[in-house]
């Protein structure tokens, strides 16, 4: 399913324009469904910001002022830090020197309200199953950072780097955080100590040593995500030509970290599976569960589509780019036939149990 602009759901498998949309009942005393937006998705539960602030003359996403995880099946709300909170009592801050690299990575919790706004966020359990954490890519005012909380606290603890750059995708995988640079596909891990759960410890910064891939160094445009398969985390890489044209070609590799040095190796099997890139969320799925879902195949639905920027009308469908890993062919599939909505992060994929 997707999340549309106007928190309805829609099965985009189906006839995409004849779908019939499932309206998310919004608690409307903590939300306004025109200036909420999603930014993120574990099974049942959603990660909602809002309200968006903007500064209309300059088309500048300001901050945002509240920060959710939604369960729309279950009507749950669970709390996370508000994006301008700030620590009132002793504040955490420091350095930590990057592993194989050069410089630092900073980590603060503002003594005063900072302002962001949200982009990206993801977790490694669901809220209700205790210890969970949320890691999501923010910005204030053209500076990125990493932004990480559990449920419980306070603020936000922000992370900034030179590899903390616009488009730097993030990943958990065997409990550490990955983050992955787009334009080079250098690869990070932050290790967190075992008191996580309770407060911000993050013991150890690393950039992996891992070979060059060739479809990065060739000339051209790239776009790099990261998606967990059976236990396994992936690299998946679109080319284009320029950010004109279509898209080319995918590749898939797949992370040996068990080689000296790490290695990306090419994968040319989903063993079974599909998987489903947007710009807020990536997920790896079973096509065996769902009869219109086909295996072996990636769907993407983000900005990196042709066609794909909202714009004023009733009758928009977005559409998605379907990359079949077997026979390297690309298709297109329409879906929805919604509204657009003023936020370049809809629609989003959703895959909830219920």
């Amino acid at each position: 399913m997707v999340v549309n602009a106007d928190f309805t759901l829609l099965n985009c498998f189906a006839d995409g324009r004849s779908a019939v949309a499932r309206e998310i009942k919004l608690p409307t005393h903590l939300f306004d469904d025109q200036r909420t937006t999603c930014i993120g998705s574990l099974d049942d539960w959603i990660v909602c910001v809002y309200p968006r602030t903007w500064n209309a003359r300059q088309s500048v996403l300001l901050s945002d002022q509240y920060c959710y995880l939604l369960a729309p099946s279950k009507q749950k709300i669970v709390h996370l830090p508000d994006p301008p909170a700030f620590q009132t009592t002793q504040r955490l801050h420091g350095l930590i020197q990057v592993e194989n690299g050069n410089g630092a990575i900073s980590y603060t919790q503002p003594l005063s309200a900072f302002n962001i706004s949200l982009s990206k966020a993801i977790l490694t359990t669901e809220p209700d199953m205790g210890n969970c954490k949320v890691a999501a890519m923010s910005d204030r005012r053209g500076r990125h950072h990493l932004a990480l909380c559990t449920v419980g606290m306070s603020c936000w603890c922000l992370f900034t780097a030179d590899f903390i750059t616009v488009g730097t995708d993030l990943e958990f995988y065997e409990g550490s955080l990955y983050l992955l640079v787009n334009d080079s596909a250098d690869l990070y891990i932050l290790n967190f100590g075992p008191d996580f759960c309770l407060f911000l410890v993050v013991t150890h910064a690393e950039r992996c040593l891992i070979e060059q891939l060739p479809s990065i160094s060739d000339n051209g445009v790239h776009s790099c995500s990261l998606v967990k398969l059976n236990q396994k985390l992936l690299l998946v890489v679109r080319q284009f030509p320029d950010l004109s044209e279509q898209m080319t070609g995918v590749d898939v590799y797949m992370l040996d970290n068990k080689s000296k040095p790490w290695k990306w190796v090419t994968a040319n099997s989903l063993n079974g599976q599909c998987i489903l890139i947007s710009s807020s969320y990536n997920k790896s799925y079973p096509a065996h569960l769902y009869d219109e879902i086909e295996e072996e195949t990636i769907y993407f639905l983000d900005s990196m589509n042709p066609g794909y920027l909202p714009r004023e009308d009733e009758n928009f469908t977005y559409q998605v780019l379907v990359y079949n890993v077997k026979d390297k062919m690309i298709g297109i599939r329409h879906i929805g036939s919604k509204p657009a909505g003023p936020s370049c992060k809809f629609p989003m994929w959703f895959c909830p149990t219920e």
